[in-house]
């Protein structure tokens, strides 16, 4: 039997060591993190708001199947419906959503081809129940891409309810005779930089208002002989 000197030995331990070393960092580098992210959105007292469930990180392309439930709080939110609209599974069709008791919905989709890239799994809707400031996270009580395989980490969101009023600026007063023309701008500003649509009420009926959006309306009246 060949002897092998200690020295020598224990160097190849050594190496063989390092070389599963390497391959599991290897391993680990190449198993990309698959993260399923719900983001916290902002929205006032009385509305409805439409929440995307996100996917990053998709490498893989042997996922058929979505399969999620989350919890939500009923005195804040009221669940609506689940959309796959312009979502990268809508090709799968229709979702299958429900709720248990009124406090976790749940949903699942699949299809026969597999998903391709990232973006929005789903959109749900929701309608504000709250009538003062409140919250809900929104949190992810179980999510499964096929079976379980591939494994993805989950990110709760949440909706932020604010009973809020936008900021309009003042208009000065505008004094004008028969047969001026009279325009003017609005501009409004959202406490929370959300979007705002503009709308203008009980204007003399040849007078035009225009959303220019970004906060921003237009009043425009051309006044005649019979305008006062």
């Amino acid at each position: 039997m060949r002897h092998i000197p200690e020295r020598r030995f224990i160097f190849y331990r050594h190496k063989k060591l390092i070389t599963a070393v390497m391959l599991l960092l290897l391993s680990s580098m190449l198993t990309a993190t698959i993260e399923v992210v719900i983001p916290a959105v902002d929205v006032n007292t009385n509305e409805s708001v439409e929440v995307p469930v996100s996917v990053i990180g998709i490498e893989t392309s042997d996922i058929y199947s979505v399969y999620m439930e989350i919890y939500f709080d009923p005195d804040v939110v009221a669940f609506v419906n689940i959309s796959t609209s312009d979502c990268i599974t809508e090709s799968w069709g229709s979702p299958f959503y429900n709720t248990l008791g009124d406090s976790v919905l749940t949903m699942a989709v699949f299809g026969s081809s597999p998903l391709s890239g990232d973006g929005d799994l789903c959109k749900i809707n929701f309608d504000v129940t709250a009538e003062t400031d409140a919250s809900t996270t929104l949190s992810f009580a179980n999510f499964l891409f096929n079976e379980g395989d591939p494994e993805a980490t989950t990110i709760n969101g949440a909706v932020i309810v604010t009973d809020r009023i936008p900021d309009i600026e003042p208009i000065a007063d505008i004094t004008a005779s028969e047969g001026d023309f009279v325009d003017f701008y609005v501009n409004a500003t959202d406490p929370l930089d959300l979007d705002l649509t503009l709308e203008a009420v009980n204007i003399p009926i040849d007078a035009t208002f225009v959303d220019d959006g970004f906060g921003i309306g237009h009043f425009e009246w051309q006044t005649t002989q019979t305008s006062a």
